[in-house]
């Protein structure tokens, strides 16, 4: 249920906003005073992007459970189009965690499951947890988080290339999932572009998204103060969709309808002008 807080926030973030002085990417939103600029009722996410001289900031922050399941399985795709050049368009994914490590990590940190992970796992479905032992699971579900998200995902930045030893387009990794026909390049985390990516459970279960990319890297200068952005919430990744693959039984259509959200994407697009120094 949208809070009285959403209702008051636009649907699109319509300000520019200079980054919070030394901000640190660890998936919290303490530097952000734990407000946003906009709540998207199309995708359920509360969000504020920002920027500084020199890097593009996002950060997203989720309540619903099922919100916050789709956005660890599919991943958030984040793409930047200069108004100068529309055609060139640079994407960031991040995370893209395996299903059974998502119903895991979800079940640690005692939020409820889709109906569709339920009919699977019925043993993973809500749990109740007192406020203390609901502490340390978020904890314990934090550390898994950490544990799942190594990898960051990119396409449209030239000047990248894949920095895992052995993952190409022609191995297994590449071959078993749908980033293959998206030509996605796969960073580690802790990479040399200065990519930085973080989730994080807060400490009521919600979940917060950060990420910094250099301005550069997604085609923006001073010069190109105003850009077209897109934020996805993929699907689980039928179809060659983005997101993870999931297997189903395709004889069993009654089941596919349970968690047909879970497999169709979200997004919404809108403008962002660079914020000038003070």
């Amino acid at each position: 249920m949208v809070n009285a807080h959403a209702q008051k926030l636009p649907n699109k973030q319509d300000v520019s906003l200079r980054a919070p002085v030394n901000i640190n990417i660890d998936g919290k939103a303490t530097e952000w005073d734990n407000k946003y600029q906009a709540f998207n009722k199309a995708v359920e996410i509360y969000y504020s992007i920002a920027n500084d001289d020199d890097n593009l900031y996002l950060i997203i922050h989720a309540v619903k459970s099922s919100i916050i399941e789709k956005m660890m399985e599919g991943g958030i795709s984040f793409s930047v189009n200069s108004l100068i050049n529309k055609k060139e368009k640079a994407t960031i994914l991040f995370p893209l965690i395996p299903i059974q490590d998502c119903r895991k990590i979800l079940h640690t940190a005692g939020k409820s499951l889709s109906e569709g992970a339920m009919s699977r796992d019925p043993e993973s479905s809500y749990v109740n947890y007192s406020s203390s032992s609901k502490q340390l699971s978020i904890n314990e579900g934090n550390t898994l988080l950490s544990e799942k998200s190594k990898e960051i995902k990119v396409s449209g930045m030239k000047t990248i290339i894949d920095t895992i030893p052995g993952v190409n387009p022609k191995t297994r990794y590449y071959d078993l999932l749908p980033l293959r026909f998206h030509e996605f390049q796969i960073v580690w985390l802790k990479n040399h572009d200065n990519i930085n990516a973080a989730t994080c459970f807060d400490k009521d279960g919600n979940y917060t998204y950060e990420l910094s990319v250099p301005l550069k890297l997604v085609g923006l200068s001073a010069d190109q103060q105003k850009f077209i952005y897109n934020i996805v919430i993929n699907g689980r990744g039928e179809d060659h969709r983005i997101g993870n693959t999931f297997w189903y039984d395709r004889r069993s259509k009654p089941e596919r309808k349970l968690y047909q959200d879970m497999e169709t994407p979200t997004d919404f697009s809108g403008e962002y002008t660079l914020a000038k120094k003070p």
